[in-house]
């Protein structure tokens, strides 16, 4: 659903906002292009969820993408973000690139049933709400990640909290990431509408936080010191304490409220 107020447009799926206008930009270009500037080869990438097209249309700025296979579970918001004037004006026509191969399922049994190692993978799913869409931050869906992921790549995904006002939660989805077996190094965008919203990149080998000397041109918030700063946690958004979200015990829920 597509609201209007307040001078912007905001995009609901299933009750919750999706994307605002005021920061849709920021929120894309954060999802996007730390995992870009730290992947050495970016040929073949996923992108699970980003069916309003946003981290698409940030993805396709690289020539070097050869492919985005794109998953994502809702056909009507892909259908939407399609045609609306709106939402085609944020993602810049990118759901119809030829470069885009669109597959609408769950991302659990779409990776059960393929065996491609990317270079990239971007996780831009709904919050952990209901057995569904929690089962996206388990331990289970981050090894699958991982068996996804080729030996040299880089992944990132949206934590869906902030490493302030949910750290417990936010620490939580990088334990989870750390127990599936995959090296996890945690940042977090300033977004006006939500906060400080927490990111994970992920990997087989060590990461450091990426250099933005090769950005992109046209971008609207990021560049170096702005992407320099994303992995600069303050101290009280440090690490704490927190269990790992395991499928059939699963806390993160619990933390987030």
């Amino acid at each position: 659903m597509l609201t209007a107020g307040r001078g912007a447009f905001q995009l609901y799926a299933d009750g919750m906002l999706r994307l605002s206008t005021i920061d849709a930009a920021r929120r894309r270009e954060a999802m996007a292009h730390p995992v870009m500037m730290a992947a050495g080869r970016r040929q073949r990438v996923l992108l699970l969820g980003g069916g309003d097209g946003g981290a698409l249309r940030e993805l396709l700025r690289y020539p070097d993408v050869a492919e985005v296979t794109l998953v994502e579970p809702e056909a009507s918001l892909v259908e939407l973000s399609s045609a609306q004037p709106v939402l085609v004006a944020e993602n810049g026509g990118a759901l119809g690139s030829s470069r885009v191969r669109l597959h609408t399922s769950d991302p659990v049994g779409f990776l059960g049933a393929d065996a491609t190692r990317y270079d990239v993978i971007v996780v831009d799913l709904l919050d952990p709400e209901g057995p569904r869409r929690s089962k996206w931050f388990t331990r289970y869906f981050y090894r699958q990640l991982g068996e996804h992921l080729a030996p040299d790549g880089v992944g990132a995904l949206v934590a869906s909290a902030s490493p302030l006002a949910q750290r417990q939660a936010f620490w939580s989805v990088v334990a989870t990431v750390e127990a599936a077996g995959l090296v996890a190094l945690p940042y977090r965008a300033a977004l006006p509408t939500l906060g400080p919203w927490g990111h994970v990149l992920f990997a087989h080998h060590p990461l450091a936080a990426p250099a933005g000397a090769s950005l992109p041109a046209g971008l609207q918030h990021l560049d170096a010191v702005v992407l320099a700063d994303m992995f600069t946690l303050a101290p009280d958004e440090q690490r704490v304490a927190a269990d790992v979200n395991l499928l059939h015990r699963q806390v993160l829920p619990r933390y987030r409220q």
